[in-house]
């Protein structure tokens, strides 16, 4: 249990630092930020309490101590899926460790210039190679095949992103049909938690198709149905 805690807690973290540093450094390159954190919107000095991961953000109440304005909740989803991620997967070795911190660095990166920006950045999806590792499964290639070209044909329809279509189809390609399913499916599921949806408002769809493959992982020790 006490190793669990330490890779929950050291996942949070993790996802807590790729966030903040893909914010300031790959989202905004040119803005210089002061060597501590600060809120984004009254830029006051943030205290040790408000950085945890996790517990910083509930207990603000999801706004700023100071401001009051409201906090994003992409820090602590993010979080808590990443540290989860790694609780129930807990790399038995070096290779394995490596392979989770290199899926969960480039998803995190994804997700967050996705959800700020729309874009994504394409070296990062070199980062499911780690998939390889932690998750072998038997593939269909051609079902496989067939599926990544239709997420990379789909890149023209309106509506939907091309770095969604890359994404979808390099995991495709590294998991497998099957299991991509789902993850399109729970990734839906999620999306509808956005009011934006609703309003017919563009949604960026990588973020939650993330979820759906931290989910998806967290099957996986107990083995997939497929």
């Amino acid at each position: 249990m006490l190793l669990l805690s330490c890779y929950f807690g050291f996942g949070a973290c993790w996802a807590s630092f790729v966030t903040t540093m893909t914010s300031r450094h790959l989202l905004a390159p040119q803005r210089s930020y002061p060597p501590y954190s600060i809120c984004e919107h009254c830029h006051h000095r943030l205290h040790a309490w408000q950085l945890c991961p996790i517990s910083g953000w509930l207990s603000q109440g999801g706004r700023c101590y100071w401001c009051h304005c409201r906090l994003s909740a992409l820090a602590p989803v993010t979080e808590a899926l990443t540290g989860g991620s790694w609780a129930v997967l807990a790399p038995s070795n070096f290779t394995n460790w490596l392979a989770l911190l290199l899926v969960s660095s480039g998803c995190l990166m994804m997700v967050t210039t996705d959800w700020q920006a729309q874009w994504i950045t394409p070296p990062c999806l070199v980062s499911f190679a780690g998939l390889l590792v932690l998750t072998p499964v038997l593939h269909h290639w051609l079902l496989d095949s067939f599926l990544a070209l239709l997420w990379l044909s789909l890149t023209f329809a309106p509506g939907f992103g091309r770095g969604d279509g890359e994404w979808l189809a390099i995991l495709t390609l590294v998991i497998g049909a099957r299991p991509t399913c789902a993850v399109i499916l729970l990734g839906c599921l999620l999306a509808l938690s956005n009011r934006r949806l609703w309003h017919h408002q563009p949604v960026p769809l990588i973020p939650y198709l993330t979820g759906g493959l931290w989910l998806t992982l967290l099957t996986y020790p107990t083995g997939w149905p497929w």
